[in-house]
């Protein structure tokens, strides 16, 4: 089976992604996440350029699970 990979937000969800690693690139900060296709489950690794930083309207940590 061939897959292109063509994302859609429609078909990703935050619980599907893991964040691999922060570093920075060309004077940016870039976050890599792993995830799984959505049409075909393979695994993605993908680079996310920070386009902005703003405080956050909620409490930390957002999930007790990293502490059980």
């Amino acid at each position: 089976m061939s897959c292109d990979h063509d994302l859609d937000v429609e078909y990703l969800h935050p619980g599907d992604a893991d964040i691999l690693e922060f570093h920075e690139a060309d004077g940016d900060v870039h976050v890599k996440l792993a995830l799984p296709c959505p049409d075909c489950s393979e695994a993605l690794e993908l680079d996310a350029k920070v386009e902005s930083v703003e405080e956050g309207d909620f409490e930390l940590p957002l999930s007790d699970e990293l502490y059980d």
